[in-house]
């Protein structure tokens, strides 16, 4: 188990502050979105289907054809970054209900024929790294069955603040919707009830 948790660290997979956290030893897959997004997405309970793939495998009755599918992108990767909020997602429910809908997708191989999922959990990627990405066909409903957190990608006090201060329908909301969902900085640690005072 120790060599495994090198690797994952080695790789960027997880960070050594994500080994501190309650996820330790589970599954999970990250989605990272915008505050205005992150709302829409708690109150209407959807992520819609807004990632378009080019897929080649079993979907298709034709093995010999590539089709492009909508659907949500996530990332296992623990330190791959972008917008101001990341859902920490149960990737062992997902797939539980989801079944082949979800799938490892690498889109960035190497030649443009091999692009789609992977049978294998390892993955190939371009020169440098991989996002580590998960694909999910179609939109991924009652998303507050799946969320184990939020992680706030910014600098916390800066974004709070900055919310409260120059947008209080937003702030509002974001309180409303995240209520009894725990929220942790950048660094994994748990968000002060304070902040939210």
């Amino acid at each position: 188990m120790k060599e495994v948790i090198k690797k994952l660290l080695r790789e960027g997979l997880i960070m050594e502050d994500f080994l501190k956290t309650p996820f330790k030893g589970k599954n999970i897959l990250f989605h990272s979105t915008r505050f205005y997004s992150l709302v829409d997405i708690l109150v209407s309970g959807e992520i819609k289907p807004k990632t378009k793939q080019v897929i080649k495998t079993s979907l298709n009755n034709d093995n010999n054809k590539s089709n492009d599918y909508y659907g949500v992108s996530f990332t296992r990767k623990q330190n791959y970054n972008y917008g101001e909020v990341k859902l920490i997602l149960d990737g062992d429910l997902i797939k539980q209900d989801y079944g082949k809908k979800m799938m490892p997708y690498d889109w960035a191989r190497v030649k443009s024929d091999e692009i789609g999922p992977k049978s294998k959990p390892e993955r190939s990627g371009f020169i440098g790294q991989s996002e580590a990405e998960e694909f999910l066909v179609g939109p991924l409903k009652n998303v507050k069955k799946y969320v184990l957190g939020i992680q706030l990608l910014e600098d916390t006090d800066l974004t709070i603040d900055s919310i409260r201060d120059y947008e209080p329908e937003l702030y509002k909301s974001f309180k409303e919707v995240t209520i009894n969902i725990p929220i942790y900085d950048m660094n994994f640690k748990q968000v002060l009830p304070s902040y939210f005072s």
